[in-house]
């Protein structure tokens, strides 16, 4: 099958111009998951993810993504032109970048997650009350206004590296004009210091008379497997009301063994705070075929305290 596969890509490949590629890449999950308030059950899912770039006379590179996964009614990439979910462009040329569709605004490229290492097939370790939201409000992964303020997920975002810097500006767009355009820039900063990569990231985001926010984040990854991360945000309504999110994270990996612990807490004027910890455990089998098992525990004001755990195996093709 996956000889086939490739044999398709390579005509589909060479029917266009000579320099064009197509690349087709797949993932599966199959498991149980279980937790406070949920039966244990199973739990099964698939991905195919097709990627094409190309290259111009001149130089400048050019791609696009569509996640099948993704490009469900209401989000295919051919389905309506404004709400391409799962549906990612690029073009390309020496230092300078732009990314359009379903991408990273400023703010999500810069700052570092705190999930390291490991994983769980439906994604445990970062489903806690500490990493995901608090009233609807998720900073961990930087935001991009959809929560609460209509954005559509649609982002455009230009970039430009120079001397371990890389700088960005992106916008998002409100659905159907409903708001005002999510505006942010950010800039990281990455350098191999001693036996170790070292990362800073600066970023800020902010909607005319509906929001500010901005993060700092500092990570590193030793020669020895190590790794942490820690991140701070802080989200100001122009109404009135601030959120703010502090995260950490470690992580280790010895040759097929990869395990991740990481921890965040929001605390708001709302009188909605919380806190969790997720753990990730993984050990790669070969051939693209990876065990894991995750777990989170939850504390939230309002919700109260939870917990959710899932064991399976990861398939990479």
């Amino acid at each position: 099958m996956k000889n086939i596969l490739f044999a398709t890509t390579a005509l589909v490949a060479t029917a266009g111009v000579a320099s064009a590629d197509i690349a087709i890449s797949g993932s599966g999950e199959i498991g149980i998951f279980g937790g406070d308030g949920i039966d244990t059950q199973f739990h099964t899912d698939v991905d195919v993810t097709f990627a094409m770039t190309g290259e111009a006379d001149n130089g400048l590179t050019f791609g696009a993504s569509v996640d099948l996964d993704e490009g469900g009614a209401g989000a295919a990439a051919v389905a309506n032109d404004a709400d391409d979910g799962g549906a990612s462009f690029f073009v390309a040329y020496g230092n300078a970048r732009l990314d359009m569709g379903d991408t990273d605004g400023a703010f999500d490229a810069v700052i570092a997650e705190t999930a390291l290492a490991g994983g769980s097939i439906n994604d445990a370790h970062t489903g806690h009350a500490g990493w995901g939201h608090a009233a609807g409000i998720n900073l961990n992964n930087g935001m991009d206004g959809s929560a609460f303020t209509g954005g559509d997920g649609q982002i455009a975002r230009f970039s430009y590296s120079f001397e371990g810097f890389t700088g960005h500006i992106s916008a998002e767009q409100s659905l159907n004009g409903a708001f005002d355009t999510i505006w942010g820039v950010g800039i990281r900063y990455s350098a191999d210091i001693s036996n170790a990569t070292v990362g800073v990231g600066l970023g800020y985001q902010s909607q005319n008379n509906v929001f500010d926010l901005w993060g700092l984040s500092l990570d590193t990854t030793f020669d020895n497997g190590l790794s942490a991360a820690v991140s701070y945000s802080k989200l100001s309504f122009n109404g009135g009301g601030e959120v703010e999110h502090t995260a950490i994270g470690f992580g280790y990996t010895m040759n097929a063994l990869a395990i991740g612990i990481n921890y965040g807490e929001y605390n708001t004027d709302f009188g909605w705070d919380s806190n969790g910890f997720g753990i990730a455990m993984s050990y790669d089998l070969g051939g693209g075929l990876t065990a894991q098992a995750g777990y989170g525990s939850s504390d939230d004001q309002i919700l109260g305290s939870s917990d959710s755990w899932s064991l399976g195996l990861a398939m990479s093709f």
